[in-house]
């Protein structure tokens, strides 16, 4: 059961180890990525940012990383690991998931 008491501090951990690397490929996955990490997936396994250069998936932001969480796994995360950038986000998933549920 989704409860408070079972909240995950942030995506990070679980983006990992629960998430399949498949789902970063998604238009909304790759939209999260370069809307609020400045970066592009290239693929499942590399994400080539601005900053950084290549990089692995694990190594893009706390929020990033949540915001693909909430978006795949039917899991509660606490928000406090996003930047506003993420906010818009949340709309999008919570519009998507309610539409699921009807």
């Amino acid at each position: 059961m989704l409860s408070r008491e079972n909240a995950k501090q942030s995506g990070d951990g679980w983006f990992g180890n629960q998430l399949d690397t498949t789902c970063l490929l998604t238009d909304f996955s790759k939209c999260v990525i370069r809307e609020s990490d400045s970066s592009t997936a290239i693929d499942q396994n590399i994400i080539q940012s601005d900053v950084l250069g290549s990089i692995l998936p694990a190594y893009r932001s706390d929020g990033s990383k949540t915001l693909i969480c909430i978006m795949y796994i039917d899991w509660v995360f606490y928000l406090t690991a996003m930047g506003r950038n993420c906010y818009p986000f949340l709309a999008e998933i919570a519009s998507r998931k309610i539409r699921l549920c009807v």
